[in-house]
């Protein structure tokens, strides 16, 4: 057990909870945008040297991606964003470019919901994500490279402003109810603010 908390720890995804115990890491926007950038290197990366190689990935990658797309299982969806861009770290022939990646994986797997969240977004991702296969197996090496970066920049780019967003609507819900006197609720506050 203390084992496995060191290892969390060490990959940032719990901090130390002031003498109790251990919490889930947050995630700022800040660190949002950090995390996207390396990925969008790493991605572009992997998806030139998968390029150079020539490699064949399976069209199921795809299939099974806009299945789970068309779905409600927002779990499903994440595993098959996951299984794809695996697939091509795994066919760039680069070990360290994909012990690089898997440090990230965990903290874009608790992100990756606020954008498969959004029903449009899901079809133009795999369209996104088929163009990059597509280049990968011709061996254009720049434009999978280029795909793939502009693919995980816009991720990142849409991430940073769902959670930008849900943070401002949230703290001005806690100024809202800073606001309120002990015991009132917000249809009294709107009571008070229609007689005004």
């Amino acid at each position: 057990m203390l084992q496995a908390l060191l290892l969390l720890k060490r990959d940032g995804l719990v901090i130390d909870a002031g003498g109790r115990g251990v919490m889930v890491a947050p995630l700022t926007t800040e660190q949002i945008g950090n995390l996207y950038q390396v990925r969008s290197v790493l991605d572009g990366l992997a998806a030139r040297e998968a390029a150079r190689r020539r490699a064949v990935l399976s069209p199921d990658l795809i299939a099974r991606g806009r299945d789970a797309a068309s779905g409600q299982d927002l779990r499903s969806m994440i595993d098959a964003d996951l299984m794809f861009h695996r697939a091509i770290y795994e066919a760039a022939g680069n070990a360290l470019l994909v012990q690089s990646a898997e440090r990230h994986w965990n903290h874009i797997r608790r992100i990756m919901g606020a954008t498969l969240s959004q029903v449009g977004a899901r079809a133009a991702i795999w369209d996104e994500h088929a163009r990059i296969l597509d280049a990968i197996a011709s061996g254009d090496d720049v434009l999978a490279q280029r795909l793939a970066l502009h693919h995980c920049e816009n991720a990142g780019d849409t991430l940073v402003s769902r959670v930008s967003a849900m943070e401002q609507t949230n703290s001005q819900g806690n100024i809202q109810d800073s606001k309120r006197s002990p015991g009132q609720n917000s249809s009294d506050n709107d009571i008070h603010r229609r007689q005004a």
